[in-house]
């Protein structure tokens, strides 16, 4: 079985990526607020407006990305992530039944996220 940063990495290697990911971790890094819990990057390791300091290692997902305009900082660690997909394959992550409030405190609870095809 491969592991989150194995799997996206090969994702990455046939094309764009979309990561879906819990942003009420506490180790998320958000620039702007966004609405909803689960959160959705696009990655291309060939996208016409290249990834600034793409990073990933065995914390997780270090970019700077574009948010309506400006550049930012983001920062996906690997307990966040729920969903890598492409056009042709999803791979669906169990995540511990926990949701992170803003006060850090972990909250009991049910992720609820769909198979996306």
């Amino acid at each position: 079985m491969y592991t989150k940063e194995e799997m996206l990495l090969k994702f990455l290697e046939d094309g764009p990526t979309h990561v879906h990911f819990l942003k009420t971790h506490p180790d998320v890094e958000l620039p702007v607020k966004l609405n909803g819990d689960v959160i959705t990057f696009f990655y291309d390791y060939n996208a016409e407006d290249p990834i600034r300091d793409f990073v990933i290692d065995e914390k997780g997902v270090r970019a700077t990305l574009r948010f309506g305009g400006a550049y930012h900082n983001t920062f996906v660690p690997w307990d966040a992530l729920a969903v890598i997909r492409n056009d042709q394959v999803v791979v669906q992550y169990f995540l511990k039944e926990i949701v992170y409030t803003n006060d850090e405190e972990p909250a009991p609870s049910k992720p609820s996220l769909k198979l996306v095809q």
